[in-house]
């Protein structure tokens, strides 16, 4: 994603906290088990160039945006004072 090409992923759209995913746009997710419906979503990438770009636009551009150090820092503090917040069971 980085890199700004497309990437395949076999992952939740949630995978990553508050930052989701978007499927066809940022990356193409893999939530299939059907060989069928897998070969559907690839098939499109080696001949859908406007696809392929807009896919790794977004991608670079979800990076940029959400797995920035401070960000990543940002949202795992929070994480932690919540989780240090929470009443002893």
């Amino acid at each position: 994603m980085l890199m700004g090409v497309p990437t395949v992923a076999n992952a939740c759209a949630d995978l990553l906290g508050r930052a989701r995913l978007r499927d066809m746009q940022d990356i193409v997710l893999i939530n299939e088990t059907c060989a069928a419906h897998i070969a559907d979503k690839l098939r499109a990438l080696p001949v859908d160039e406007d696809l392929r770009r807009r896919i790794g636009r977004g991608g670079r551009s979800f990076v940029d945006q959400h797995l920035h150090w401070d960000t990543v820092a940002r949202d795992y503090e929070e994480l932690l004072h919540h989780l240090c917040a929470r009443p002893s069971p």
